[in-house]
């Protein structure tokens, strides 16, 4: 538990690291998405535990595709309709876009690689934090832990590094308002992660809430 615990704690330090010290989001990319999400599995699953690739898209919860696709699409298309309508609709009241801007620039977020940026968020980052976060430490406090306990704290870490992106796009109330509904949402994908025995429905209906971020992003900021 406490490594698990440990590795869990990678992600904000790496996100804090790459957005709050050093300012460039290609670092983030680097160090959590590359590094943690898939380097830390791949060493303890693969060198570590010597599990050939076909244990290991079980460990992580690559099972019954059948049965998760259509929850998997209707869940993801009310998150992407619910999350563009609510941006859109209050944009004034949450979106200061010439704050936003001067803080993607300093996180060097700009339009030059504008399709590397949406790839890398919209897939790469679905598929890498659900395979991280409800496969592989999802399975790893499974061994000590209870259904609840791991349900809640796996979203607890998935929302940590959140907070740190979110308090600074927007505000410290609105950023923890939202980092809440992050929480809720880490719930949610570990309770269907357990239901179903499958990670199938996560990754998609996270791709889906993505999709919807970045067409906000493409709407107001590219």
């Amino acid at each position: 538990m406490i490594i698990t615990i440990l590795i869990a704690l990678l992600a904000p330090i790496t996100v804090f690291l790459g957005l709050i010290v050093f300012g460039n989001v290609t670092l983030v990319f680097i160090m959590f998405h590359g590094c943690v999400c898939v380097g830390v599995p791949l060493i303890d699953l693969l060198i570590i535990k010597k599990k050939n690739i076909k244990d290991i898209y079980r460990y992580i919860g690559f099972e019954n595709f059948k049965k998760s696709i259509l929850p998997a699409v209707i869940i993801g298309t009310v998150f992407l309709i619910s999350i563009y309508l609510f941006f859109t609709i209050l944009e004034k009241s949450v979106l200061d876009i010439n704050q936003i801007n001067e803080l993607l620039t300093q996180w060097n977020i700009n339009n030059k690689y504008i399709y590397l940026f949406l790839f890398m968020m919209i897939i790469a980052n679905s598929c890498l934090e659900e395979t991280f976060w409800r496969g592989y430490i999802f399975k790893r406090l499974s061994t000590t832990a209870k259904p609840l306990t791991v349900i809640i704290l796996s979203s607890v870490f998935y929302c940590s590094y959140h907070l740190i992106t979110t308090v600074n796009i927007f505000s410290i109330p609105i950023g923890a308002a939202f980092t809440t509904v992050i929480f809720f949402a880490g719930i949610f994908w570990g309770y269907i992660r357990y239901k179903y025995k499958s990670i199938y429905i996560p990754i998609i209906s996270h791709f889906l809430a993505d999709l919807s971020i970045m067409l906000i992003y493409v709407k107001y900021f590219a």
